[in-house]
């Protein structure tokens, strides 16, 4: 069964409304809603500044490059980018 067009066109409009009143929220949520290391994300942009999101190893958190351990926060190890316990 087929949902009627005005029903699709709604359910679109919806969903539209709704990822474009996300993004308004997070733009004025600032650098304080974004994610601090090690919390899950799906891009870079979801992490604080300074940090970047993924890892190949494992499911992406926000992390940053180094190239040594004295660059992550303590207990972290540095494999490239730093990695937590």
């Amino acid at each position: 069964m087929t949902l009627p067009r005005a029903i699709r066109r709604f359910l679109l409009l919806a969903a539209s409304v709704l990822t474009v009143l996300a993004a308004v929220l997070r733009a004025c949520a600032g650098d304080d809603a974004k994610g601090d290391w090690g919390e899950a994300c799906v891009e870079s942009r979801d992490c604080r500044t300074g940090l970047q999101c993924g890892v190949p190893w494992a499911a992406p958190y926000c992390t940053s490059e180094c190239s040594g351990a004295k660059q992550c926060p303590s207990d972290w190890s540095c494999s490239g980018v730093c990695r937590r316990p």
